[in-house]
């Protein structure tokens, strides 16, 4: 589920940048903890980091003569390169420490998103002086990282794993979960909304169910009616049984981050009611949802199949503090004439 390479990573393969031409080179440009870095790495990270400076300034402001956290830009977009190169040495390190290994379906994943992005910045990657050896490098990395290392750290038995109860308060401070059905606006088949009658009529269909839910009736009864009288104003030919109720049953989880503007009220009105209290609906951009909170992770079962999920989102800053903290000291030698060479004023 939560299988993605950093957005950082693949953004790059999107980008169009590229470094002015020349003919000298050098075997490496820094060294961070005994590892050489070659050219191709450094320019790999530092196109990272004047990504994360781009999103740092206003927009249309240029890059390097901003100033970002009280410093340069170019002083800020090198740090950062260093930074995230002592991550890469890190992540390599500590997943050998820990011997781990990638299973045949990691390294097919890996595989996968390498030969997808690939052909889309070889372009880009090669004005860089960037190889495809070096692109797939960043991608298996950081897929260490987020998937092997963190998972060693934060997941089961793992030295930093969190427990279920806070795993629980997390999921219910984001997520709100509901349970219902909806009633289609739409002229079943087409884009078109039904009449302001008919319109009208499916507001009040849906304030009779959740009256009767309300009043402790069988929610597959009153789901199946409530859905046979909306398909005949909607066009719908489907017979709507008690029986199939699993079928029409929506269930999903509501969070107040990115939320669509056709669903702020709903989102707003879900976060609002008590867990297994009082069914509602509201009017959303298709559809009226009859719905009720329900609770967000009802048993252990469901507890076990989301907690590493959740454990990314909760522990994602903690685990980037505590990279910070473990590379803090790493030892960093820069070939000064390198550095120079391969600027970030280069970078167009």
């Amino acid at each position: 589920m939560f299988k993605r390479i950093a957005a950082a990573v693949l953004t790059v393969a999107m980008a169009a940048a590229s470094l002015t031409g020349c003919s000298k080179s050098y075997e490496k440009v820094v060294t961070v903890e005994g590892v050489d870095i070659k050219p191709s790495m450094y320019l790999y990270a530092q196109y990272m980091a004047y990504l994360e400076a781009e999103t740092m300034v206003e927009e249309g402001t240029d890059v390097l003569s901003a100033t970002i956290e009280e410093v340069s830009a170019k002083d800020w977009i090198y740090t950062q390169t260093i930074e995230n190169l002592k991550k890469y040495v890190w992540v390599e390190k500590t997943a050998a420490e820990m011997n781990a290994q990638l299973t045949a379906e990691d390294q097919e994943y890996i595989d996968y998103q390498a030969g997808y992005y690939w052909p889309m910045a070889e372009g880009i990657m090669a004005d860089n002086g960037i190889g495809e050896e070096t692109y797939k490098k960043f991608i298996t990395n950081e897929y260490y990282s987020e998937y092997v290392v963190f998972q060693n750290l934060y997941g089961t038995d793992g030295e930093k794993e969190p427990s279920d109860e806070a795993v629980v308060e997390y999921m219910d401070g984001k997520y709100a979960r509901i349970r219902g059905f909806e009633l289609s606006k739409m002229v079943n088949g087409t884009e078109d909304f039904v009449s302001a009658q008919n319109l009208a009529d499916l507001t009040i269909i849906a304030t009779a169910a959740a009256k009767q839910l309300n009043e402790g009736a069988d929610f597959a009864t009153v789901m199946a009616d409530a859905l046979n009288a909306a398909a005949e104003l909607n066009g719908d030919e489907t017979e709507y049984k008690a029986e199939d109720a699993a079928k029409y049953t929506v269930e999903r989880y509501l969070t107040k981050e990115n939320i669509a503007s056709y669903e702020e009220v709903l989102t707003a009105n879900a976060f609002m009611l008590d867990v297994d209290g009082e069914w509602v609906y509201d009017d959303v951009e298709k559809e009226i949802v009859v719905y009720q909170r329900v609770k967000n992770l009802k048993d252990q079962t469901e507890i076990d199949y989301y907690k590493l999920s959740l454990t990314h989102e909760m522990c994602a800053e903690e685990y980037a503090d505590y990279i910070a903290e473990q590379t803090a000291a790493y030892e960093v030698v820069e070939d000064a004439a390198a550095v120079g060479f391969y600027s970030v004023e280069k970078i167009k």
